[in-house]
């Protein structure tokens, strides 16, 4: 598992927590930097597929940097690409992108579809559309859908 190094405000609580169980799990983590870009774009080769989890739905802007870096060497890896939740540098409301983005054969969200993932013009960027049930209560999931009627 490959993560990207940590901003000046660090990682988030959520990430810290899920590095920690990857830990204990034993899962191989290897920090991405503008040192090891280039080994990580060969060591991509290798692999049968990628998944994308560099951006999350609350990511604003266009991705710059090591992020920008990875999101090409991926898309140029001519591999399949899954998307967790919603493809890198897509937005989740509109499904526009600011022209650095994932393009993904299959994505994988979570607990309902976007709005973005749902827009025609985001549909060739996207792949096979996959929404996965992580509990979100019914009652509640009624009410929202009872409130855009």
């Amino acid at each position: 598992m490959y993560i990207v190094e940590p901003n000046e405000k660090g990682y988030g609580e959520l990430v810290i927590e899920n590095l920690e169980k990857a830990k204990e799990k034993q899962i191989p983590i290897e920090l991405v930097n503008s040192e090891n870009i280039e080994k990580i774009q060969e060591e991509l080769c290798e692999f049968d597929i990628i998944a994308d989890a560099l951006l999350g739905i609350s990511a604003i802007g266009k991705p710059t940097g090591i992020i920008k870096r990875l999101i090409q060497i991926a898309n140029k890896a001519n591999k399949p690409i899954i998307s967790l939740d919603i493809p890198s540098g897509l937005s989740p409301t509109t499904g526009h992108h600011s022209g650095v983005f994932i393009k993904a054969d299959m994505t994988i969200t979570f607990g309902f579809a976007k709005t973005g993932l749902m827009a025609n013009h985001a549909q060739k960027n996207i792949g096979t559309l996959k929404v996965v049930d992580i509990g979100y209560p019914t009652e509640l999931i009624k009410k929202i859908q009872e409130s855009k009627s």
